[in-house]
């Protein structure tokens, strides 16, 4: 089996301007962020997904994989790890997080088809699953809102399952010592632990409890 191409798809580019689905109103694209997946192909049919985004770096990341696609077409996609060491041996210096996010990408996308082709999990490729249930949260909300709009976004977050909520209210700041930020980012964390209570987590922080959201 050789890979036979890599292809990348971009979506919620900034555009400039918030797209909605016209039926339902639901924000379509972001103007905020990139979100960037890379598609190895083989020649047996089997294709495997890599997770390549990295907050803003997604052009840049994507720049990478197409010059990292030559070390690629031809090779034999089951050698995930000598694969994978080769393209990191290949760097004069340290990778950085856009060498290293589109290294990632691809070790994901090489363990997706061994999986594929040996029809199992990767968590066994990988050493065995370690929990049958985990803890998510439900992230955004809280990026350039008011208090009562982060606490009202918050409490659906927890009405649909979620045992924590994330966001970052500082976005909006036009430098590290914006007060006028600082202060807002407070008054949005407030209203959201005062909205989902003591037992809701706004993460970061060590998640101890099993309960939560399967996923």
């Amino acid at each position: 089996m050789k890979i036979t191409a890599a292809k990348t798809y971009m979506f919620s580019v900034p555009t400039g301007q918030e797209i909605c689905d016209p039926g339902t109103g639901e924000l379509i694209c972001s103007t905020k962020k990139t979100w960037l997946n890379l598609k190895l192909e083989t020649d047996a049919g089997i294709s495997g997904w890599g997770d390549g985004s990295g907050a803003w770096l997604g052009p840049p990341v994507q720049a990478m994989l197409k010059q990292l696609e030559v070390l690629l077409i031809g090779s034999d996609p089951l050698k995930v790890e000598a694969l994978t060491a080769d393209i990191c041996d290949r760097s004069p210096w340290k990778a950085g997080p856009i060498m290293g996010t589109a290294v990632a990408a691809i070790n994901m996308a090489l363990y997706d088809i061994a999986g594929k082709s040996w029809g199992v999990p990767v968590h066994l490729i990988l050493g065995g699953k370690r929990r049958d249930r985990v803890q998510v949260y439900a992230s955004g909300g809280l990026v350039e809102s008011s208090p009562e709009e982060a606490a009202k976004i918050a409490q659906e977050h927890v009405a649909n399952g979620y045992s924590g909520v994330k966001g970052n209210p500082l976005e909006s700041r036009s430098g590290p010592l914006d007060m006028g930020a600082i202060e807002r980012s407070l008054e949005c964390i407030a209203a959201v632990r005062a909205a989902i209570g003591p037992q809701g987590d706004i993460p970061p922080k060590k998640w101890t409890r099993s309960s939560g959201k399967s996923g």
